[in-house]
C-alpha cells in the first residue's frame, strides 16, 4: 500500500486566561496515515475496542499506529484546525490574515 488512509479527529475544549478573563476556546487537532486506530477500554467497560465517534479519550491514550505516506514507513500527518473566533481567543487579538486573501493566492 503507498499510504494509509486510517484516521482520527480529535476535538479539544479547554480554557485560557485566568479569573474574569477565562475564555474557553475550542480547536481540532486531525492525525492521518494511521495504518491502525487506536484501541481503549471505554469507561464502565472491561473489554478494549477501537475507538469510535464521539469516544473520550486523555493524555496518553494511544490513537493509533503510525502508517505509510507515499511508500515511508512510521509516518504520520498531524494538524491543529480553529476558526477565527477560537484563534483570537488563544492569540489575544484578530489574526492578520484573511480567508478572502489566502483564496487569491
Amino acid at each position: 500500500m503507498w499510504s494509509d488512509n486510517g484516521r482520527v479527529i480529535l476535538e479539544h475544549s479547554t480554557e485560557t486566561g485566568s479569573g474574569a478573563a477565562q475564555t474557553a476556546v475550542t480547536f481540532y487537532s486531525l492525525c492521518m496515515h494511521l495504518s491502525e486506530i487506536g484501541r481503549i477500554v471505554p469507561a464502565g467497560r472491561t473489554a478494549r475496542r477501537a475507538l469510535q465517534r464521539g469516544d473520550y479519550i486523555w493524555r496518553k491514550d494511544e490513537i493509533g499506529s503510525p502508517g505509510r505516506i507515499y511508500g515511508a514507513g512510521g509516518q504520520i500527518h498531524f494538524e491543529i484546525c480553529c476558526d477565527e473566533v477560537n484563534l483570537q481567543q488563544l492569540i489575544g487579538h484578530a489574526p492578520t490574515w484573511s480567508e478572502a486573501r489566502r483564496r487569491k493566492k
